[in-house]
């Protein structure tokens, strides 16, 4: 119930993004603008503010991120062999292999575990995100773009390292540093933070919601094919995953993250990815936006059937 509120919750302000973007509120100037602010100041502080308090030990920091990499390992693997059996045309199936390992952590994951589970689940999300972002920018890049990289000034084909080490990436590490060397954090920078982060929920469902304007709803529920791999993105992997990781896992709130990763909409990233590396861009529009909106329904649906 405390899921299917907060997705409720997001979905209004989505609706109210929508509504500004075709009143020409949220032109695309606008929405950039708004995209820099949560990528660069307000996620990165909502990460810092799951540090105060030490509360994690580094046995569990190790074992969170192990279950990190192999949950994306087990991801990949999944999508190498499911998705050529159900799409044979090759150039969509880098992108909803993408879409498949990678959710929306940054718009979506983060400010839905902050809200159903506390600021203290934010340092396990932190964790899935330092893998989430190598692989994105290597594994991502390699299936998405044409031959999997991009030509420099030379013509040489090359993957893009530089992005890996991105304002999130930081603050993930800085919130692990703090959080290992149990740095006392003062109380006045610590409000501050959190003040900040207070703003990713709210500004990342107003982008969301405005990225819909122009998208045809009948064209998506009417693609077979996108229907067939929203099932498999939003029900069938998290439910399957979370009922294998219940056997192994005791800590609910490390549950509740593996269960964000599994079940979150395909992540915006596929669509900045396939706009600079030449896929199929209209593929990945239309997977975000699709699993997006089914979400709502969904990840309440498949936490229940899942027994969260």
């Amino acid at each position: 119930m405390v899921l299917f509120q907060q997705m409720l919750i997001f979905f209004i302000i989505m609706l109210l993004g929508y509504y500004g973007a075709r009143k020409g509120i949220l032109d695309d100037v606008t929405g950039k603008s708004l995209s820099w602010l949560v990528v660069h100041i307000a996620n990165p502080a909502l990460i810092l503010s799951g540090c105060a308090g030490g509360q994690m030990v580094v046995k569990e920091l190790l074992f969170t991120g192990i279950l990190a990499v192999l949950l994306f390992l087990v991801l990949i693997i999944s999508a190498e062999i499911v998705i050529p059996m159900f799409f044979h045309e090759r150039e969509k199936r880098g992108g909803y292999k993408v879409m498949l390992v990678f959710s929306n952590m940054g718009f979506m994951g983060f400010p839905l575990i902050s809200a159903v589970y506390g600021q203290s689940a934010i340092m396990y999300a932190a964790i899935f995100l330092i893998p989430f972002n190598l692989l994105i920018y290597t594994y991502g890049i390699f299936r998405i773009g044409k031959m999997g990289k991009r030509e420099d000034l030379e013509g040489r084909k090359t993957v893009q390292w530089k992005p890996m080490l991105n304002s999130g990436v930081i603050a993930c590490l800085l919130a692990i540093g703090i959080e290992v060397t149990r740095f006392p954090v003062p109380e006045m920078p610590m409000k501050l933070i959190e003040m900040l982060g207070g703003m990713t929920a709210p500004l990342s469902m107003l982008i969301i919601g405005a990225s819909f304007r122009g998208l045809s709803t009948k064209k998506l529920i009417t693609d077979k094919k996108l229907l067939g791999f929203s099932f498999l993105k939003l029900m069938a992997l998290p439910v399957a995953g979370m009922l294998f990781l219940k056997q192994f896992v005791e800590n609910e709130v490390l549950l509740g993250v593996c269960f964000i990763v599994l079940a979150a909409p395909a992540g915006s990233m596929v669509v900045i990815l396939s706009k600079q590396y030449g896929g199929d861009e209209n593929t990945a529009v239309k997977g975000v936006a699709f699993t997006t909106l089914l979400s709502v329904l969904t990840m309440p649906l498949a936490a229940k059937l899942a027994g969260l």
